[in-house]
């Protein structure tokens, strides 16, 4: 748990903080909305196309390692947001698909192994941890949306202001899992590919 919830409430507060101005930027941008919806659509296929491969990716790859790579693959998503350019933020929306993937599996799936391979705690604790976590995710959303509106409208940044703050959590999320996080992995003889088809 002292490893667990500083690592990912970060992670949580980074992508809260860019959700309410995604769709304002693109438009702050330009973009029509037939552009905006191919923006969006790219998003959310890439994440359903690869989402069901992070987690037995993470299994074979390592998880402390796949939660340093969404750290800087959700940070590069957050820095194709300050270019206008249309295609930047086309491969930012794919990327984002893909870290949101790794956020909602890898994350977890690391703090699974360590309570109950590595610690041997009660498998009753996990749900605790997961309601503790679940109800600071709706905080974080909370103060997550009071951030993004002061930098974005009161301070008067502009859209991109949110995406500009969302690296220092993001960059946090990485050196925390760095320093305290050890390594774990999935079960070895496992099926990437049917695992992936099975998700």
């Amino acid at each position: 748990l002292e490893e667990f919830l500083p690592c990912v409430f970060p992670c949580l507060a980074g992508d809260w903080l860019q959700g309410p101005y995604v769709y304002k930027l693109y438009a702050f941008y330009g973009f029509k909305e037939s552009q905006i919806a191919v923006l969006y659509v790219a998003g959310f296929a890439s994440s359903v196309l690869f989402g069901s491969c992070t987690g037995p990716l993470a299994d074979i790859w390592g998880r402390r390692k796949m939660a340093i790579a969404f750290s800087v693959i959700y940070t590069f998503c957050c820095l194709t947001k300050m270019s206008p350019n249309f295609w930047w933020l086309l491969i930012g929306r794919v990327f984002g698909g893909i870290s949101t993937s790794m956020l909602f599996s890898t994350f977890e799936s690391w703090y699974v192994y360590e309570h109950s391979e590595r610690h041997g705690f009660p498998s009753e604790w996990i749900g605790i941890t997961f309601s503790i976590t679940t109800f600071w995710n709706g905080m974080l959303a909370i103060l997550a949306g009071i951030v993004s509106n002061v930098t974005a409208e009161t301070l008067g940044f502009g859209p991109v202001a949110p995406f500009v703050v969302a690296l220092l959590p993001l960059g946090v999320c990485g050196v925390l899992v760095v320093k305290m996080w050890e390594e774990n992995y999935g079960d070895g003889k496992s099926d990437f590919s049917g695992s992936c088809m099975r998700g």
